[in-house]
């Protein structure tokens, strides 16, 4: 299971989200992160990630002056993908995974009937500010829940 995030800037969000992975119940084996003409985001990844996870670092510059953020999500979906992921969980660098969102994707996906493609889409919670930590999830009635098997 490999987490893949984007960014450009967004320096504080990024570390809000890394201290959510930090406290999963199930760590991703892999997370990688894309940076979008920013030099600066390996050493704020290693700050605060530290040991807790494998990271891949994967820069890509500016494309005809623009962030390029199809790009940047293929590119870290294709990096995952050759160091071995087999499941990927995008998250957008503002988000803030649930302690347990890792471990709920995972349990999910091997119990399914495992024919053909799965796509599983959860809750979301924006935060306001990033050192305030996640807000509880408000779930959007047009998104069908996750199933419950606990």
């Amino acid at each position: 299971m490999a987490v893949v995030t984007v960014v450009h800037g967004r320096h504080d969000h990024l570390r809000g989200q890394l201290e959510g992975l930090r406290r999963q119940t199930r760590r991703p084996d892999l997370l990688v992160v894309v940076a979008m003409d920013d030099d600066r985001v390996p050493a704020v990844v290693d700050a605060t990630a530290g040991a807790a996870h494998v990271v891949h670092h994967v820069p890509i510059p500016r494309q005809d002056g623009r962030l390029p953020l199809a790009a940047a999500r293929n590119l870290g979906v294709s990096t995952a993908v050759a160091a071995g992921a087999e499941h990927l969980v995008l998250l957008d660098v503002d988000c803030v995974p649930a302690p347990t969102l890792v471990e709920r994707y995972a349990e999910v996906l091997t119990t399914g009937d495992g024919d053909g493609p799965v796509l599983l889409c959860g809750g979301v919670a924006y935060e306001a500010d990033p050192r305030e930590g996640p807000r509880p999830p408000r779930h959007h009635p047009a998104r069908p829940p996750l199933p419950r098997t606990r």
